[in-house]
């Protein structure tokens, strides 16, 4: 069984299950309620660890009629195994206590892993000794899941709603109301760093504090050295953003109800292999959205796209799926208006 999604870069953690016919053994450990097991696919991608882990655990609950607001959740490989970077378990443990700890019910680094708890790790429901030469039962343990939210839409069709629980889950557990709407408008102005970044960034910021200023904060930041509350606290009252596609964008998706994004489009390069819905460069250049299999079920937020038709739209003259982008104002400005002008008057 599938532990984590299938790409071809990467190895995908699997699980299987060996059947003995015997009584249980006398001298196991139990763990009472249910657990999930749990592959990290990528776990310092915000966007993979929301929509890729977090999510896929809930709607596996759903799907199967078990689902419980305290979900004990086992990880294969705990933050530290990610190399000598202390950055990178740090990150780690941020994103896993900013979206798995939601539905475990509890404040929480990041979850234990199975051979952690098998060795005595603390946890509760659990009965009898563990120390790692005992067998662990479970009363109810889930396994598997749709962990492919960026690649297979068919995963994401009737999940809307299971979409705006988990919002609701992960807003509610850093003490942020999910159904409180803003009062005022903020345009956010996503600065993303390294690949895919808004190339002219503040020359779009310029245009769009000379046009909006008048009637809405506008706020530009690339999230770096802010809490995961500070951050979800901001787009949770953010009424239109602006970002590049790719795991930054994916804290979007925790918008208020009724809220717009403008993604800012790819394109694929010469000789790219489409790994989504992107034409064949064939059939001509093709503008299109990075996770446009999970947007298209995001439905309570309007998704507006600044879309990209050839070199001239890229910083260095060529298109590609990791190239920045350079907007044009004249272009976005119109965008942002529009957005503004659907959302009810505060």
């Amino acid at each position: 069984i599938p532990l984590s999604k299938e790409v071809p870069y990467k190895h995908q953690m699997t699980w299987s299950a060996s059947t003995v016919a015997a009584p249980v053994p006398a001298n196991a450990a139990w763990l009472t309620g249910l657990s999930a097991l749990s592959a990290p696919f990528a776990p310092t991608n915000l966007g993979h660890v929301a929509w890729d882990e977090g999510f896929p655990l809930l709607v596996g609950m759903a799907q199967l009629g078990v689902y419980t607001p305290a979900l004990r959740i086992l990880r294969t490989t705990p933050c530290s195994h990610l190399g000598k970077r202390a950055t990178s378990s740090s990150v780690c443990r941020k994103f896993a206590a900013a979206f798995l700890a939601p539905l475990m019910g509890q404040a929480s680094d990041e979850p234990h892993t199975l051979d952690a708890v098998a060795r005595g790790a603390p946890v509760s429901g659990a009965t009898g000794r563990r120390d790692g030469t005992r067998p662990v039962c479970f009363e109810k343990l889930l396994v598997g899941g749709t962990f492919d939210s960026f690649n297979l839409e068919a995963l994401n069709s009737g999940k809307e709603p299971l979409i705006a629980l988990y919002r609701a889950q992960v807003l509610a557990a850093h003490g942020i109301a999910p159904d409180v709407p803003p009062t005022r408008h903020t345009i956010l102005l996503v600065a993303k760093k390294g690949r895919r970044i808004i190339a002219n960034f503040k020359r779009v910021q310029a245009a769009v504090r000379s046009a909006f200023s008048s009637m809405a904060t506008i706020v530009s930041t690339d999230f770096s050295g802010m809490t995961m509350r500070e951050q979800l606290r901001l787009v949770s009252s953010t009424t239109v953003a602006v970002s590049p596609c790719g795991g930054i964008s994916m804290i979007l998706p925790f918008m208020p109800e009724g809220s717009h994004a403008v993604l800012v489009n790819y394109m694929l390069g010469e000789g790219e292999e489409a790994r989504h819905g992107e034409c064949d460069h064939a059939d001509g250049p093709c503008s299109w959205t990075m996770e446009a299999e999970l947007w298209r079920h995001v439905r309570h937020v309007t998704k507006v796209y600044y879309q990209v038709w050839g070199p001239d739209d890229f910083a260095k003259g060529r298109p590609g799926r990791d190239e920045s982008v350079r907007i044009d104002p004249a272009r976005l400005i119109p965008l942002i208006r529009a957005s503004l002008h659907e959302m009810e008057p505060f």
